[in-house]
């Protein structure tokens, strides 16, 4: 396929401070799509000052967070961007405001104040721990009473009464199939804090716990890479976020949106591929093994676009 695509715009130039910012990233995409703000607009059914704002990442004229999400939403779905990475780079920019910590109270002596004023603030002081210490006593007594009250065990059953209909747990007795006290001799059972034995612990032995399997050592929907990948295969590592299309041999879109820096893709399709990179100097590439050198095709606005395995 041609490289040189008539009907593919390309992106600005990345400047060196647009790491994480969600504003360049939309003003990228619009503009590597051929979109004016008002067009944008029209499709995303926000106001043109609303999308103005999040392009210079003026939050201070949005609305509340939960406003700014939604429009984010709506960027992401018109020029096919990452919403997830849009949001988080929008969450790590807002910082929520720290609330303001109370005025300190301020103790007038008799002489800053007149001698009224002072008596009322020292009665008052009074009653704040004469209540305080009520409270405390209140809680003190109710603990200690419900810590001195006791559950009376059942009295043993006469000859000629009914059973009662239930034995506590804690009960020494023990309990027959009926549900009534067993007689004396017919169970025999052991304190509650009375040590286990060898003799009273269960003969069948525990099912063995099967281990977790082993975490995998490479995921490939976080390095972007796949472990059936080619020889063949394009392997582009982006330092710096980047407006990316690459297309294979066939005419297969192999990738075509903007990457955040971090990302690593690997791409596997048929040979030569032809590549468009909006910030170029952000990107690094490698093809069988060996490292594409396409700096002498990079232009005056940061764009290259190549064919790899590059032509000689």
């Amino acid at each position: 396929m041609n490289a040189e695509n008539s009907d593919f715009i390309p992106a600005p130039a990345a400047p060196a401070s647009a790491g994480d910012s969600p504003g360049v990233a939309i003003r990228w995409a619009r503009e590597a799509l051929g979109l004016t703000l008002d067009e944008l607009a029209a499709q995303t059914k926000l106001a043109r000052t609303t999308l103005d704002a999040l392009e210079r990442d003026d939050y201070g004229s949005l609305l509340e967070p939960v406003y700014v999400r939604g429009y984010y939403r709506k960027c992401a779905k018109v020029l096919n961007l990452p919403e997830q990475q849009l949001l988080l780079a929008y969450a790590a920019r807002v910082t929520p405001k720290s609330p303001q910590a109370p005025a300190k109270l301020r103790l007038g002596t008799g002489a800053d104040m007149g001698g009224g004023r002072s008596w009322r603030g020292l009665l008052g002081i009074i009653l704040i721990v004469a209540i305080a210490g009520t409270a405390i006593w209140y809680l003190r007594e109710k603990q200690q009473s419900s810590q001195q009250s006791i559950v009376p065990l059942p009295e043993s059953t006469a000859p000629g009464t009914d059973a009662p209909a239930s034995v506590p747990a804690n009960s020494p007795q023990g309990v027959n199939d009926t549900g009534a006290p067993a007689a004396a001799g017919d169970v025999n059972v052991a304190p509650a804090d009375a040590p286990i034995t060898a003799s009273a612990a269960t003969t069948s032995p525990a099912a063995p716990v099967p281990s977790a399997p082993a975490a995998s050592p490479q995921t490939a929907a976080t390095t972007g890479e796949t472990a059936t990948a080619s020889d063949s295969a394009l392997k582009l590592n982006f330092v710096s976020i980047s407006w990316a299309r690459i297309e294979d041999a066939n005419g297969k879109v192999l990738l075509n949106r903007v990457v955040q820096g971090g990302e690593r893709q690997v791409l596997d399709g048929t040979p030569p591929y032809s590549v468009f990179l909006g910030n170029a100097p952000g990107v690094e590439a490698e093809f069988q093994g060996k490292p594409v050198d396409f700096k002498a095709l990079i232009r005056d606005t940061a764009t290259a676009r190549f064919t790899v395995p590059l032509a000689r």
